[in-house]
């Protein structure tokens, strides 16, 4: 859900939670937990309660969490290249 949620904010697309669980094929009702821990741990944000309806979006820190995983996936594939 982190990474939809990324794409849906490079592409500056407003993204509802139903719209993130469907985009990351996760039921509503475990997407719904997933948000909770996600808005817990700092890395996601809900404008109002996570129905499915509202707003979501990554902070600051999940978007540098993305990030992060997205450069040490591309520095561990660079020698995989060089094969």
């Amino acid at each position: 859900m982190m990474l939809v949620m990324f794409i849906a904010d490079t592409d500056g697309e407003r993204l509802t939670a139903f719209d993130a669980f469907i985009r990351a094929d996760v039921e509503p009702a475990v997407g719904r937990r997933w948000m909770a821990v996600l808005m817990a741990e700092g890395l996601a944000s809900s404008q109002g309660a996570c129905t499915g309806t509202n707003i979501i979006s990554l902070t600051p820190a999940g978007i540098t969490a993305i990030e992060n995983c997205m450069r040490d996936a591309a520095e561990w594939m660079t020698p995989l290249q060089s094969r």
